[in-house]
């Protein structure tokens, strides 16, 4: 079956007409893609801002959390629970950590005699001193007053409690 030249040609333009459109789909797809580019890589650079700002929060709340261990002397585990029983709660972390640093000093001045001091915790019936006199843990000593705080049915007790032992902050917390 020998084919003319003519017959040849008329076949191979036939046969680059299919090839032809598919290369006119395909430019059209690239030019679409081409189109698109620019808005991937928007949304690619948005992801990664927000990735990078997710960090560097978090970076900076672990930082400020090891400071507030070395100055409460409570472990920065116990404090990341705290502070995400906090955050729950909408209490800021500079709120939390001013509260338990007021706690610290009441808990010093009640195990120093101080009236006042003294009464608050004496109300709740914690104690502040370990048996061989030192201060208890402060973590333990909150640990209490929540609980206590979770079995007060007089809201205006808890809070004027609350008050008294973690200051302003404790109207928060």
């Amino acid at each position: 079956m020998a084919l003319t030249v003519a017959e040849l040609k008329a076949r191979l333009q036939f046969d680059t007409r299919g090839f032809q459109s598919g290369i006119r789909d395909a430019e059209g797809g690239l030019g679409r893609l081409r189109s698109a580019l620019p808005k991937i890589g928007l949304a690619a650079a948005a992801a990664g801002a927000a990735l990078t700002a997710l960090v560097l929060s978090a970076a900076r709340t672990g930082d400020e959390l090891a400071k507030m261990s070395r100055k409460l002397g409570i472990g920065t585990e116990d404090l990341s629970t705290l502070a995400h029983s906090a955050d729950l709660a909408n209490v800021p972390l500079q709120g939390m950590q001013t509260g338990l640093r007021t706690l610290a000093g009441r808990m010093f001045d009640a195990s120093n005699g101080l009236a006042e001091a003294e009464r608050a915790f004496s109300r709740l019936g914690i104690k502040v001193k370990q048996a061989d006199g030192s201060l208890r843990p402060i973590r333990d000593v909150l640990l209490e007053v929540s609980d206590r705080f979770a079995t007060m049915t007089n809201a205006t007790e808890r809070a004027a409690l609350a008050q008294d032992l973690f200051g302003r902050a404790g109207l928060e917390m």
